[in-house]
C-alpha cells in the first residue's frame, strides 16, 4: 500500500510540473491615454488567469521583446509586431467604451487597442512546447459593427458585436480563443484586413488542461482496479 501511494504522489507531483513548466502570459495594449495601466495582477480577464500584465504602449519597432511570464519574471518568450500599426484610446467611445467603468480593469484592458496594418501579425516566438488555449482579445471599443478577424494555423475566428451592460467578457464579441497543441517555436496571429478599425486589445496565453493530469487519473484508476481486485 506504501509503494501505491508513493508511486501516486510522484504521478501528481509530475504532473504538477509540467504544467509549471508551460508559459504563462498576459498582455495589455495601450496608447499612454486615460486606459493605459495595465489590468491589476489580481485580475484573470476571460481565461481566469491572474497575475502580471504585460504592458506594450508603442506599436513600431516591436521586434523579439521579452515577456514577462505571469509571476513577474522575465522569459526568453518573445513578441514580435508587424510595423505599420497604432495604439489608440477609444475609453469615453460609444457604444463599447462607455460600458466599462472608468478606472476599472475592464477599461484597462479592453479600451485602448492596438489597430495592427493590412494583414498584421502578431508573433509570439519561443513558446515551450504544450497544450495552450490563446485567448486573443479584439472588442472594439468605438464600434459594435466591427468584426475582428483572427488566424491562428489556418483556423479563422470572428469577434466583435456590442458589448453587454453591465460588462462581462464575451465568447466572440469581445475575445475568441484558440486551442494550440504548441512544438517548441513561433504562435502566429494574423489579422486580415476588414471594414472599419481593427483592434486587438491584448491576448492571453493559458496552459491548456495539462496531459500528465489526464494521465495520472489514468494512473489513479488503474491503481484503484488493482487494489480492489487483490481483495478480492
Amino acid at each position: 500500500m506504501r509503494d501505491v501511494l508513493r508511486l501516486l504522489a510522484g504521478v501528481l507531483v509530475l504532473g504538477s510540473t509540467a504544467s509549471a513548466a508551460l508559459a504563462q502570459y498576459n498582455v495589455d495594449f495601450s496608447d499612454g491615454g486615460p486606459a493605459a495601466p495595465a489590468p491589476a495582477i489580481t485580475y484573470g480577464a476571460a481565461s481566469g488567469q491572474a497575475g502580471v500584465w504585460n504592458n506594450l504602449t508603442i506599436a513600431t519597432g516591436v521586434t523579439a521583446l521579452p515577456l514577462q511570464d505571469t509571476t513577474g519574471a522575465l522569459t526568453g518568450v518573445t513578441m514580435s509586431l508587424t510595423n505599420g500599426g497604432f495604439m489608440f484610446d477609444a475609453s469615453s467611445s460609444g457604444p463599447n467604451g462607455i460600458i466599462t467603468p472608468p478606472g476599472s480593469n475592464e477599461e484597462f484592458l479592453m479600451d485602448d487597442i492596438w489597430d495592427p496594418p493590412p494583414n498584421g501579425q502578431l508573433t509570439i516566438s519561443n513558446v515551450p512546447a504544450g497544450n495552450y488555449s490563446l485567448y486573443m482579445y479584439g472588442g472594439s471599443p468605438d464600434s459594435s459593427g466591427v468584426q475582428m478577424i483572427f488566424i491562428v494555423n489556418g483556423i479563422s475566428q470572428t469577434v466583435g458585436g456590442l458589448w453587454s451592460n453591465p460588462f462581462t467578457c464575451q465568447s466572440g464579441v469581445t475575445h475568441t480563443v484558440f486551442n494550440i497543441v504548441q512544438g517548441s517555436g513561433d504562435i502566429v496571429v494574423t489579422m486580415p484586413d476588414v471594414p472599419g478599425f481593427e483592434g486587438v486589445n491584448g491576448f492571453q496565453l493559458v496552459p491548456a488542461v495539462p496531459e500528465p493530469l489526464g494521465a495520472s487519473m489514468l494512473v489513479v484508476a488503474g491503481l484503484g482496479l488493482s487494489l480492489r481486485r487483490s481483495r478480492i
